[in-house]
């Protein structure tokens, strides 16, 4: 596969007045043409800042360190505030969580789809609303043209998310960040939306990543999966692996937590991960999980674990897999 998107060793460290929080450590995202790459796990472990990080859209006491970055082969700055604004909502395009918080209150959807496509592609007011109309019809939004007088208020929480979908898309970029874009949705819409990402990833050829915490979204759009805990990548692999025998602890005990019909039969208490997080003030010596992992031993805290490769495209930041012990 031809990786369109290429991340090495992000750090991402937060100054507080209390001291510096090291949110995201070290990690590595490889995304291939094509693809959705979906990074998983609980809230707090880094996800969401890895993604903002990319595009730099994050506070002023955040800062990010790289050693390397790649988009479609070119070098990329994440620190350099000018490049990436000729990047954002051109060559990247970012989708929200909130939809309602996304746009703006004051402007019409119009106003800010043709915004986008006037800044980046220099071309007039009609090429622009031609744009609009054309990608609000694709993600499925009927009276695309009236559609772009109203205001994000007007539209339900299905719509709003379908015309952020059309806006991030304006520019046809070559990779498109989703950050939880279904979590504020119900059910019902949650399920259309995925299904409208998915469909635009075949026709389009589209490379998207996409945060989740829900193992079930992964499920049904994912082709690969980085999981993380603690600011780090625990374990990383196709979706089918994942779910056919996941290899970090970690991992395996998120779908132990999953529900099944067969809990309310048997009336099985619903597993829990015992423990806390830790606190990320500091460094962590070894890993990270320890403390909360069934399968632990004595080597599980001396120095740093690797991600050990697990399979031919599966690695796992266990001492387990380490082909030296």
């Amino acid at each position: 596969m031809t990786p369109v998107f290429e991340l090495r060793n992000l750090n991402v460290r937060i100054d507080r007045p209390g001291g510096t929080l090291h949110a995201v450590r070290g990690v590595d995202l490889t995304v291939n043409k094509g693809t959705v790459h979906c990074l998983v796990g609980e809230s707090g472990c880094g996800k969401s800042l890895t993604l903002l990080s990319i595009v730099g859209l994050h506070r002023a006491n955040i800062r990010t360190t790289t050693e390397h970055v790649q988009l479609n082969g070119h070098a990329l700055d994440i620190n350099d505030r000018r490049q990436l604004e000729t990047l954002r909502g051109n060559r990247i395009g970012m989708i929200f969580q909130d939809p309602m918080t996304a746009f703006n209150p004051t402007l019409t959807i119009g106003e800010q789809l043709e915004e986008i496509h006037r800044k980046h592609k220099k071309q007039g007011t009609r090429a622009a609303r031609e744009r609009a109309i054309a990608l609000l019809e694709k993600v499925g939004i009927s009276s695309a043209e009236s559609r772009l007088g109203q205001y994000p208020h007007e539209l339900s929480g299905g719509l709003r998310q379908r015309a952020m979908i059309a806006m991030a898309l304006m520019c046809e970029p070559d990779l498109l960040l989703a950050d939880e874009p279904t979590t504020a949705l119900d059910v019902t819409v949650q399920s259309n939306v995925l299904h409208l990402l998915k469909k635009l990833k075949d026709e389009l050829g589209l490379s998207i990543v996409l945060v989740t915490h829900d193992l079930g979204v992964v499920a049904a759009v994912a082709d690969e999966v980085t999981v993380m805990y603690a600011g780090k990548v625990v374990e990383t692999g196709t979706t089918a692996e994942l779910f056919e025998q996941p290899k970090h602890p970690y991992t395996a005990a998120l779908f132990q937590c999953i529900p099944t019909l067969a809990d309310l039969e048997t009336g099985r208490r619903l597993e829990t991960i015992p423990g806390r997080v830790p606190v990320l003030d500091q460094a962590l010596d070894g890993c990270a999980f320890y403390e909360r992992c069934a399968f632990k031993k004595e080597g599980c805290k001396a120095g740093e674990i690797e991600l050990w490769a697990t399979s031919a495209t599966g690695k796992a930041r266990c001492v387990e897999y380490n082909p030296g012990t």
